[in-house]
C-alpha cells in the first residue's frame, strides 16, 4: 500500500488515511483539546512537484478556492443525513515534503461506519430492505439539497457514508452546483453513477434529475453488487 506523508496540523493528531479520490486526500484527525475524531479532507497541490505535494493533501489557488466554495455550500445546508463542515484548518508540510507551505483543508465530520463501497464490497450485495434502509436517507436530502437550489453531482457509493450507528450519511458536496452557477459544468464523477445524458447547457446550474439517476444506480448497485451496464447491455434486474 503507498504510504501518504502526513499533513500536520496544529492541535490536531493526524491518524490513517481514510480515503483517496483524484482530488483529494481524506485523513482521521483526533482533535487533542476534546479527543473527539474528525475527517480532514485536504486537496490536491495544483502546482509544484506532485508526487510529494498531493501525497500530503497540500493544495494551490485553485484548490484553495474549492475549500471556499465547499465552506460556503455547508454554511447555508443543515440536514441530518448531510456530513457537516465545521472549520477550514491551515496544515504545515511534513518533514522531507518539497512542499513547505502546507495548505487549508476543510474539518468535517467521521463517519466511522464506512462507505457504501466498503459495505457492498465486503458483502457482495444487500438484500431489498436493506437497500431502501440505506437509498431512503439519501433520497431525502437530496430532496433538501434540491428545494434549496443545488444538486449534487456525484451521489455514488463512496460518498454515502454510514456513521457508528449505521445511520447513512451524503458526503462531499464540494461538486455540488447552485442556481445561476455560472461556473464550468464540472468533469469529475464516479463512472457507472453519472447520467449519461448530455448535459444542459441552459440548466446545467440545476438538473436534479441527474441526482435521481445516480440513486438509482445506487439501488442497482446495492442489488447486484455492480454498477449499472448500458441499457443495450444489461438484464432485467429481476434475472440478476
Amino acid at each position: 500500500m503507498t504510504n501518504f506523508a502526513a499533513p500536520a496540523v496544529p492541535g490536531f493528531v493526524v491518524g490513517r488515511v481514510l480515503g483517496r479520490g483524484g482530488s483529494s486526500t481524506v485523513w482521521l484527525v483526533t482533535e487533542e483539546r476534546t479527543g473527539r475524531d474528525f475527517a480532514l479532507k485536504c486537496l490536491g497541490s495544483e502546482g509544484g512537484s506532485r508526487t510529494h505535494a498531493r501525497a500530503a493533501g497540500f493544495i494551490g489557488p485553485a484548490g484553495e478556492e474549492d475549500i471556499r466554495r465547499e465552506i460556503r455550500i455547508l454554511s447555508v445546508l443543515d440536514h441530518q443525513h448531510l456530513i457537516k463542515a465545521h472549520d477550514a484548518l491551515h496544515f504545515d508540510g511534513s518533514a522531507g515534503s518539497e512542499n513547505s507551505g502546507g495548505g487549508t483543508g476543510l474539518l468535517l465530520d467521521y463517519a466511522p461506519g464506512g462507505s457504501l463501497a466498503d459495505l457492498v464490497g465486503s458483502r457482495g450485495k444487500l438484500p431489498i430492505g436493506e437497500t431502501v434502509t440505506v437509498l431512503t436517507p439519501i433520497a431525502q436530502v437530496l430532496g433538501y439539497l434540491h428545494g434549496k437550489g443545488f444538486t449534487h453531482g456525484d451521489v455514488s457509493p463512496g460518498n454515502v457514508l454510514f456513521t457508528g450507528h449505521g445511520k447513512p450519511m451524503l458526503s462531499d458536496v464540494g461538486i455540488a452546483r447552485m442556481v445561476g452557477d455560472v461556473s464550468p459544468v464540472p468533469d469529475h464523477g464516479t463512472a457507472g453513477f453519472m447520467d449519461p445524458s448530455p448535459v444542459d447547457a441552459v440548466r446545467a446550474g440545476l438538473q436534479p434529475e441527474r441526482d435521481v439517476y445516480s440513486v438509482a444506480a445506487l439501488g442497482w448497485y446495492c442489488l447486484t453488487g455492480e454498477p449499472p451496464r448500458r441499457t443495450a447491455d444489461r438484464p432485467p434486474l429481476s434475472l440478476l
